[in-house]
């Protein structure tokens, strides 16, 4: 029989998605471990207006504890040069083709184009209807996450879920998730971004959602990794004398 955990987890926030992509990540593998049979308490700050809105009130497979920080030492991470390349560049490039943009705390500088539509914050109810609509997405990893490397967004899975063709910065250990030109497109470039819009084709798109959400369901769900959780932590605990 599994051994079982009392396990912390410090994070964004576990009730509210709100300029916190990681929220449906905490989610699924919380609940994945609670069915294991852990207890799991989630501490998270009272920032960035997350309280004020809340996709849930409560979940039943963790303790929620929210504290007050030192807000003077947390900042949003938006990542603008690296969207101003990938996301923005093309979009000039492209004035025919349509691009949404979603998300929170786009600055006041921001460039106002006519084929770009800003969406807000999406609701993780509708991250499937967003992410199945668009012929693709686009992941853009902050300039750490990417010179790091081995780190994917939880957005790159999400969207794989929902069988959208992605189209990703290239970052080291990609393929160690989802193989680029079969599962995804990598791209190193803006230039690259417009050249992949213009290539593929709505048939090319929905084959390439597929396979990337046939590896995901595969190799990649909450339950595989609350395993793998579960697995490094019972290992890495001391034994007893």
């Amino acid at each position: 029989m599994t051994e079982k955990l009392q396990i912390a987890f410090f994070g964004s926030s576990l009730v509210s998605a709100y300029w916190n992509g990681a929220a449906t990540y905490y989610r699924g593998i919380i609940e994945a471990l609670y069915h294991r049979g852990h207890t799991i308490t989630f501490y998270e700050p009272d920032a960035f207006d997350r309280q004020m809105h809340r996709d849930l009130d409560t979940v039943p497979y963790a303790r929620s504890i929210v504290y007050y920080p030192d807000l003077t030492s947390l900042k949003a991470c938006l990542d603008e040069a690296r969207v101003a390349e990938f996301f923005f560049k093309p979009a000039r490039m492209l004035p025919g083709h349509r691009f949404l943009l979603g998300g929170n705390g786009w600055s006041t500088s921001t460039p106002n184009l006519a084929n770009v539509r800003y969406l807000g914050h999406i609701y993780t109810a509708d991250h499937n209807a967003f992410n199945a609509t668009p012929l693709a997405v686009l992941n853009i990893c902050r300039e750490s996450m990417a010179r790091f490397g081995f780190s994917p967004p939880t957005r790159i899975f999400e969207a794989a879920g929902a069988s959208a063709c992605i189209i990703t910065d290239n970052w080291l250990g990609l393929g160690l998730f989802l193989e680029p030109g079969v599962e995804c497109i990598a791209v190193n470039s803006g230039e690259e971004v417009a050249e992949a819009l213009l290539t593929l084709s709505p048939e090319q798109a929905r084959e390439m959602g597929r396979l990337s959400r046939q590896r995901v369901l595969a190799e990649h769900t909450y339950a595989r990794r609350a395993e793998q959780v579960e697995q490094c932590l019972i290992v890495a605990q001391p034994v007893p004398t």
